[in-house]
């Protein structure tokens, strides 16, 4: 293998299961049998569009005698790939159709639990399923949040305790996003898709965090979608406070925002 090839990982290597299937392989096998048709049906050139111009990915080669690869970023240094196989030139009827394989690139990309990244992989093509159909759904906010995003938010919000004013530019960065403030309130917000905008709420005095939603194109995603990306956001802000707080001993969900992977690594 190339060392070029070698930056890119499986769900398998992320789950720290190299010789074993996991429930993510399935899961993924999942995703591949649920967007297929979004391929097919959709040629190269309106495909290179949308994912630059709607959900600011790539359309590129990696490597791997694919016909052509999506990448999104989701947050720096987490990469999640998409290679799309067509085979339907083939002479051999038995080796004809289409497929797709998932890879994951990035210095940080490791530290992220397979269900996030397949999660936020679900709501990206989600987006671009809705995008290829000719009539656009319209996904009004809700008048109140979710009982899950309630309840995440409270799962999450104590080890926001440990989070320092002078670190909030770095955890800006971490998340790729922007920070600003507004009376007592930080805002970290991250931009997930040109218009869609998750904003983190943190109160600058009790710590305590919420989540808002925003941006001209923030109902052209679903309600649950806008939950998860505003549930992973927290995810990947508590990587953060983990990781500058080394001595500080955090609640157990700290743990679960890390791979298996990335933890056996850290045990060593």
């Amino acid at each position: 293998m190339t060392e070029d090839k070698r930056k890119y990982v499986s769900v398998r290597e992320i789950d720290g299961r190299r010789g074993i299937d996991t429930p993510h392989e399935r899961e993924l096998k999942t995703v591949e049998e649920g967007k297929m048709d979004i391929f097919q049906k959709t040629d190269q050139a309106l495909m290179k569009q949308l994912v630059q111009q709607k959900l600011a990915g790539k359309i590129e080669n990696i490597g791997f005698d694919e016909d052509y690869t999506i990448t999104f970023e989701f947050f720096p240094e987490v990469r999640v790939h998409v290679l799309y196989f067509n085979y339907e030139d083939e002479e051999d009827e038995a080796f004809s159709g289409i497929e797709l394989q998932f890879l994951f690139s990035g210095s940080r990309v490791k530290w992220v639990p397979s269900e996030d990244l397949i999660s936020l992989l679900d709501v990206a093509l989600d987006y671009l399923e809705d995008l290829v159909e000719p009539e656009q759904k319209i996904y009004k906010l809700p008048e109140h949040q979710t009982d899950l995003l309630k309840d995440s938010i409270k799962q999450r919000a104590e080890p926001f305790e440990h989070l320092k004013r002078e670190q909030l530019q770095d955890l800006a960065d971490f998340v790729g996003g922007k920070i600003e403030r507004e009376r007592q309130t930080w805002i970290l917000s991250r931009t997930f898709f040109p218009g869609i905008i998750i904003g983190l709420l943190i109160d600058e005095k009790t710590r305590k965090i919420n989540i808002q939603c925003k941006g001209e194109n923030i109902e052209r995603i679903n309600n649950y979608a806008r939950d998860q990306l505003g549930i992973f956001l927290i995810n990947h802000c508590l990587r953060f406070i983990s990781i500058t707080n080394p001595g500080v001993e955090m609640p157990d969900i700290v743990s679960k925002m890390f791979s298996f992977s990335y933890k056996k690594a850290q045990a060593k």
